[in-house]
């Protein structure tokens, strides 16, 4: 009789734990879409910033310095004031070395491409990450993802196709067309190799030590390889107050948005984080709508509902698969 009491009270105790520890899991994803859809919100207005700081004679080479050097100072300095551990172990600063090249990558591809293609090719090129995140992350066997969570990334890549078809023609290079490539390459293993290896490890010093190696990187590319300024344009100083509002908002978003966006990676799986980026042409084109009087197509409208309904689809399934999977991780089984 008191071994039947016993275990009905160990299994109550599991239940109980199971039902915290699914909770803690729900907390969890939908803190992660929300960082993640505040990250699409301020990283989607930086290329609307990003030209009227170029039309105004600044160059993506001095946008790229300026926002890499711009968030060691301003994280780092936050962090020092807050008195945050700022050394990581060997392991994590390779990790950060790994995601810095990445990052880098991205970076310079997406900036350097819309000097020789037209922005709405750049887009959609670009957004072949998601693609290529569901790829890698089931290559190393980071993430299995279901057909649909397969159908719902090519589902959000046409809407993208729809939402861009606008602007797609105008000028065409291969040289652009190679960056924005290696920029897509770069993003989604930047998404990958965070969830995979960083877990645990403060965002926002993990962002910082990236900075850190971009920045340097950057700063030799600078003058010692001339290549660099041939491709990005030359290193100059913004002129003027328009240019530099346009730089100093783009560098605010740079700081902002990946802030949120990589505390966002270590709590999602990585194609629902390829998936949600897909939110940012709709914001790009609205944004650009409101500030640079840039005009619409209903076939735009068309792209960006199917995203939103590709999305919505994602992050639905990505909670119930994520509710189904915790009490089974958090609940022992009797043998």
């Amino acid at each position: 009789m008191g071994g039947g009491r016993s275990g009905i009270c160990r299994k109550c105790g599991e239940a109980r734990l199971g039902g915290i520890s699914q909770a803690a899991g729900n907390r969890r994803y939908w803190l992660g879409l929300g960082l993640i859809l505040i990250a699409c919100c301020l990283l989607s207005i930086i290329s609307t910033f990003a030209r009227l700081a170029y039309e105004s004679g600044a160059t993506p080479t001095t946008l790229l310095w300026l926002r890499f050097s711009s968030f060691t100072v301003v994280i780092g300095g936050l962090l020092i004031l807050r008195r945050r551990q700022l050394r990581l172990t060997r392991k994590q600063l390779l990790g950060t070395a790994v995601m810095a090249v990445g990052m880098l990558m991205n970076s310079i591809g997406y900036l350097g491409s819309v000097a020789y293609i037209s922005i709405g090719l750049s887009v959609v090129l670009f957004y072949t990450f998601p693609l290529i995140t569901v790829g890698l992350s089931a290559l190393i066997g980071a993430e299995k993802p279901s057909l649909i969570k397969c159908l719902c990334v090519f589902g959000a890549f046409g809407g993208v196709l729809l939402a861009s078809v606008n602007a797609i023609g105008g000028r065409f290079d291969w040289l652009g067309v190679v960056l924005i490539l290696i920029g897509a390459l770069g993003f989604a293993l930047a998404i990958v190799y965070g969830n995979a290896r960083m877990q645990g490890v403060p965002p926002l010093t993990m962002n910082l030590w990236m900075n850190v190696w971009m920045v340097t990187v950057m700063s030799g590319a600078i003058f010692l390889i001339p290549a660099t300024q041939q491709v990005l344009g030359a290193f100059i100083w913004p002129t003027g107050p328009l240019a530099w509002f346009g730089t100093a908002a783009a560098t605010g978003c740079y700081i902002l948005g990946f802030s949120c966006f990589f505390a966002a990676v270590q709590l999602l799986p990585p194609s629902q984080t390829g998936i949600m980026m897909n939110l940012e042409p709709i914001i790009a084109t609205t944004s650009a709508m409101l500030v640079l009087g840039e005009t619409t197509v209903p076939l735009q409208w068309l792209g960006m509902a199917l995203i939103i309904l590709s999305l919505g689809a994602a992050s639905v399934l990505g909670a119930r698969r994520g509710a189904a999977r915790e009490p089974a991780e958090a609940v022992p089984q009797e043998v």
